[in-house]
């Protein structure tokens, strides 16, 4: 830009934006990055659940993304993870109700039974309208009856 009249100096040309475009994801891949939302999981309890035994990772969009509940030492032996799109406070039977069963329902992730520790990994489709999207997810655990766990506030990023 510096070889032309003051007056072309403000931007770049089609051909000046297709070749840095080009330079970038041929020769320079590691140079930049997608911009978008971040992933993020952030943990949120309620009164009565077990405030310990859930834990999910950041889902990135074409990546594995996990989910774990602990069943040890809670009397539990399965475990299923249910996420919705809201949040919500709704106590039950002495536990609290954190994801909105009246949102849009996102992920079921299948019942793990007779474990200690049940590990799921899922793939995140690489859809770019999912980017940005909010999850509330939380655990069930079963046994002679049943448990709610903490619950894990997701948003689906880049």
């Amino acid at each position: 830009m510096d070889y032309t009249d003051d007056t072309c100096m403000t931007g770049f040309s089609q051909e000046q934006a297709r070749r840095m475009r080009c330079t970038l994801q041929s020769n320079r891949p590691l140079l930049y990055q997608l911009a978008g939302p971040i992933a993020s999981a952030v943990a949120r309890t309620g009164t009565g659940n077990l405030n310990t035994s859930f834990t999910a990772t950041a889902p990135r969009l074409g990546q594995s993304a996990t989910a774990q509940a602990i069943t040890f030492g809670t009397g539990y032996s399965a475990a299923a993870v249910y996420g919705y799109t809201g949040a919500a406070t709704l106590p039950f039977n002495g536990y609290t109700i954190l994801v909105d069963t009246n949102s849009a329902a996102v992920l079921q992730l299948p019942l793990q039974v007779s474990t200690i520790v049940a590990t799921w990994t899922y793939t995140v489709p690489n859809i770019a309208a999912l980017a940005g999207l909010p999850i509330k997810t939380q655990s069930v655990l079963f046994g002679s009856t049943f448990a709610l766990t903490n619950a894990m506030d997701l948003v689906v990023g880049n």
